[in-house]
């Protein structure tokens, strides 16, 4: 019913113990079995069952490596996959996570996903955004900045309780007046360019060449015949973002170009800054004025996805998988990527004990 010890500390006795001892005195072999046995005995009768020890043959874990070979099985799992622009990234960060996560849908424990503030802060500026902008023209500025701090309170605990906490406490307090000022500047923002919302949290799909694409549109709007998607960030810096679109590798305004037609007219993406109430976008977009000049178009960034896609599937196709952390690793990538290797490929990866780039070896 106990053990006499836990590691190296006594146990609570069973709370039942003092009726079970009275019925247990002077039982048999039958009734009271000593755990122990299993360990010492190659053969224990338990509860009507026999328990057989045998030895086994014990084994060096797999050490790390940047090539993994995989069955060749593994390519019909592939097979009608489609790629979102999270996917797509994560290809391009690790072949080897992207299999792992897309493709075998390994994913981290329920504690793991429980997010950080800023995207706690993100999701539900998404939700109130979602409410606040129905298909059609966007609201009256009057009443908007009071619409949204309604609807902070109110969605606060809902989906994002976590941010009640006293630690975050000081960013809480800056977010209920950020948070309703930034919807107020979109709102803005979509008067100011005479956009009208075509719908928000839209589930697309659609296709580039052999790639099949999906994903969710934040925001996607009009103004006459040209379209454009709106990617909402809760971001601390705009560095990162800035730096995608003018080297023209900004994957996820690419895949919006290809997923976002309405009524046959594909549109250009951008991003808004919450925190920063700023728009950013590339060259012939209707969201702003003020365009980052980039080296390439859409067009060609998307080329540049299609074609990286498919030498990394044909290379896993093949029974390949390359992780990225390893010095070795350039050794192995595909030749002709358009990407460059990722220079901190495993700074957000939950998954080094699996590939064992962080496992010592002896």
């Amino acid at each position: 019913m106990r053990p006499a010890l836990s590691r190296d500390e006594q146990t609570t006795v069973h709370p039942l113990a003092h009726e079970l001892k009275p019925i247990l005195e002077g039982a048999g072999e039958g009734v009271v079995f000593k755990a122990e046995r299993v360990l010492r005995e190659p053969d224990a009768a338990l509860a009507g069952r026999l328990l057989t020890r045998h030895s086994a043959e014990t084994k060096d874990p797999p050490v790390g490596a940047a090539k993994w070979d995989v069955p060749a099985g593994a390519a019909g799992l592939m097979e009608g996959r489609r790629e979102s622009a999270t996917s797509l990234r994560r290809l391009f960060n690790c072949h080897f996570g992207w299999f792992a996560q897309e493709v075998l849908g390994l994913r981290p424990g329920r504690f793991a996903e429980i997010p950080g503030p800023d995207q706690l802060f993100g999701n539900l500026a998404h939700e109130i955004a979602r409410r606040l902008l129905p298909p059609g023209p966007p609201p009256p500025m009057d009443g908007v900045r009071a619409a949204a701090t309604e609807l902070f309170e109110m969605l606060l605990p809902q989906i994002a309780a976590p941010l009640l906490q006293p630690e975050y406490a000081g960013e809480l307090s800056a977010a209920r007046e950020l948070v309703p000022a930034a919807l107020e500047s979109l709102v803005g923002l979509l008067h100011k360019r005479e956009l009208e919302v075509v719908g928000s949290e839209l589930e697309r799909e659609g296709s580039y060449r052999d790639l099949a694409l999906q994903g969710r549109l934040d925001l996607l709007v009009r103004r006459g015949p040209q379209v454009a998607v709106l990617d909402l960030k809760w971001t601390r810096s705009e560095r990162r973002y800035l730096e995608e679109i003018a080297d023209g590798s900004a994957v996820q305004l690419a895949v919006y170009r290809a997923i976002s037609a309405d009524d046959g007219a594909k549109g250009t993406g951008g991003y808004f800054l919450l925190r920063q109430r700023r728009i950013l976008a590339g060259d012939g977009s209707i969201l702003t004025d003020h365009p980052i000049e980039a080296e390439r178009a859409d067009t060609e960034t998307l080329d540049m996805v299609a074609g990286d896609w498919k030498r990394w599937r044909d290379l896993a196709s093949s029974g390949v998988l390359v992780a990225a952390g390893f010095d070795d690793a350039a050794d192995h990538r595909p030749d002709g990527l358009e990407f460059q290797a990722p220079k901190e490929p495993c700074r957000f990866c939950d998954l080094t004990s699996l590939c064992r780039v962080q496992v010592e070896t002896i």
